[in-house]
């Protein structure tokens, strides 16, 4: 089929399609893209359509299959994002490689801000940093739990006032 006789067929059926369109998508801007999509695989594969005679009913056939893989992505979409399934939406933003390069940062730039605070201070902070709790630090250093607080005040405190001159992000 030739690119003449194909829009010939196209603009013959089109007020057609489009109304066939609209009764299943219920939005006229939903509808047009849905007629779109669907002459875009029409023309495609226009050499696959057998007789011209058959034009309409080959592209409403196209047009229907368009709208039920389009409703069935847009539905699976609408369950994973409203947690049906207990995946959230970063469920699509995900990469297959781990990216931590902010927290290297981060731990470069603490350790670069080490050499003006305290050993002492620093080993209490960097234990809390890691997630243990003050109850932990204070028997893993064998002293009481207030000077466990105040070492990590002590070091955040003075990484603060270091940070702010150097503005290195937080």
């Amino acid at each position: 089929m030739t690119i003449t006789e194909f829009s010939k067929l196209y603009t013959q059926h089109e007020q057609q399609l489009f109304a066939f369109a609209k009764s299943l998508s219920k939005c006229e801007s939903d509808a047009k893209d849905l007629l779109q999509d669907t002459m875009i695989k029409a023309y495609q594969h226009r050499n696959k359509l057998e007789s011209p005679s058959k034009f309409k009913s080959w592209t409403a056939t196209i047009l229907h299959n368009n709208f039920v893989n389009t409703y069935r992505k847009h539905s699976r979409r609408r369950k994973l994002l409203n947690g049906e399934r207990a995946i959230d939406g970063h469920f699509f933003n995900t990469s297959v490689v781990g990216n931590n390069g902010m927290e290297v940062l981060k731990e470069q730039d603490i350790l670069s801000l080490s050499s003006a605070v305290g050993d002492q201070c620093l080993e209490a902070f960097f234990m809390y940093f890691e997630g243990y709790s003050y109850q932990e630090i204070s028997e893993n250093q064998a002293v009481a739990i207030g000077t466990v607080k105040s070492r990590i005040h002590a070091a955040r405190a003075k990484m603060k006032e270091l940070t702010k001159d150097a503005k290195i992000a937080a």
